[in-house]
């Protein structure tokens, strides 16, 4: 339907004409646009798609790429992080770049720094345990080396002889189990402590009490079998004599004792020097230097006294002095040591 106004000469509006026209009319016009329409859309889409996917992909490829390096972030070498990163000319993308190059070089500065803070930390527990192991076979040596000048002294006699040739065997069978306990393949066979290695810790650490002029007393209360190490039980009781010794002062007393029942195993030494606080041997124990000679011989009982379920502390009830005790579970000797 169409409308259209009549209009005069001089413009003025005389009526309308009203022109209906039916639809099908146009039919034939509609049939024959519609065909070169569709080829042109189909053509359209035909071009139109490929090039816009290629240029969406070329303007997101670098994207992608940055995406990835971030991805691959400390699991691939830094280095060949950074090269990986796409070069544009997109100022946007220049500044993630950046960012991520950046990321990346602070992330390998700081692994740079951990490994030599772990190289660092190695070194350091090396000359730790060098030193603690060198405390450790120095400790029985001493006495061992006075018990060769008593042998060659007065080795006439067969007693004596006897006794100090034991004493020996043992005391370098101990220094022969501390070495092998450092060694991850090797298995230690070790005995059950005996009254006898008592005894001969005395012998080792008297000849340094002699010097020091010190008068040491013991005593010994086994209710029952004793099922723990030997090397290890020796290793404690003379660095604990020793560290007494030193701490003791000139002149000075010690006392030493060894308890066991079906339970547990004490050893126990005290001293009239001056006084050492639980505070202060937690001090020496935690101590990581070398500067305190001290830390070795209570750092090792404390490891052991750990390793076997054990303790090792200061007795405050003591009174005046110092009292360190170290016990550990009276255990089969091929039982298994429980770690806290």
């Amino acid at each position: 339907m169409l409308i259209e106004p009549i209009l005069s000469e001089d413009g003025a509006q005389l009526g309308f004409t009203y022109i209906e026209i039916e639809g099908p009319v146009f039919a034939p016009q509609w049939a024959a646009l519609l065909r070169p329409a569709l080829i042109g859309v189909a053509l359209a889409v035909l071009v139109l798609v490929p090039a816009g996917w290629w240029i969406g992909r070329r303007m997101t490829a670098p994207v992608t790429d940055v995406v990835q390096v971030i991805e691959r972030i400390g699991r691939t070498d830094a280095a060949t992080l950074r090269a990986q990163l796409p070069r544009t000319r997109d100022p946007e993308l220049g500044r993630v770049s950046a960012a991520v190059g950046q990321l990346i070089d602070a992330l390998q500065a700081r692994e740079q720094a951990e490994l030599r803070a772990l190289s660092a930390e190695r070194m350091a527990a090396i000359g730790r345990i060098t030193a603690a192991v060198a405390h450790e076979i120095n400790n029985p040596l001493g006495g061992l080396l006075t018990a060769t000048q008593t042998l060659s002294l007065h080795g006439g006699s067969e007693e004596t002889r006897k006794r100090t040739l034991d004493l020996l065997r043992r005391g370098l069978n101990q220094i022969q189990t501390t070495v092998a306990a450092l060694l991850p393949q090797a298995r230690v066979e070790d005995r059950a402590l005996e009254i006898d290695d008592f005894a001969d810790v005395i012998t080792l650490a008297h000849p340094d009490d002699d010097r020091r002029n010190l008068r040491l007393t013991t005593r010994v209360e086994v209710e029952s079998a004793m099922r723990v190490p030997s090397a290890v039980l020796r290793q404690v009781m003379l660095n604990m004599l020793l560290n007494a010794a030193s701490a003791a002062g000139e002149p000075g007393t010690m006392h030493a004792e060894l308890r066991a029942d079906a339970d547990r195993l004490v050893f126990s030494v005290a001293h009239a020097g001056r006084a050492l606080t639980q505070d202060a041997l937690e001090a020496i124990v935690a101590a990581e230097s070398g500067d305190d000679p001290r830390g070795f011989g209570l750092w090792v009982c404390r490891e052991i006294a750990t390793q076997y379920g054990g303790g090792f502390d200061v007795d405050s009830r003591h009174g005046q002095g110092t009292r360190l005790v170290f016990w550990m579970p009276n255990r089969e000797a091929h039982e298994e040591p429980v770690a806290h």
